[in-house]
């Protein structure tokens, strides 16, 4: 299921708006998850997904990783407003 999240053929202009359960899929997170849990999730992932770290790779792949990088970021901001 990550993998579909993560490497999905959507622009970044299309990504969809995210639920919670997605959020949850894209970071491996529970849904007990506490903040600091997400956050080194999504630090782990951002790590991989970084955009410098495929600053040299083909455009189709640099633009994969982008996306990528894009949906954790943004399953990462949802899943820390929702968190008490």
């Amino acid at each position: 299921m990550l993998t579909y999240y993560l490497v999905s053929t959507e622009s970044a202009e299309e990504i969809k708006p995210l639920t919670d359960k997605e959020c949850r899929e894209i970071l491996n997170v529970g849904p007990e998850a506490s903040k600091e849990e997400i956050k080194r999730a999504y630090r782990e992932l951002a790590k991989l997904y970084h955009p410098d770290k495929f600053a040299t790779s083909a455009p189709e792949i640099k633009e994969k990783a982008d996306n990528a990088f894009k949906r954790i970021n943004k399953a990462y901001q949802i899943l820390m407003r929702d968190v008490e």
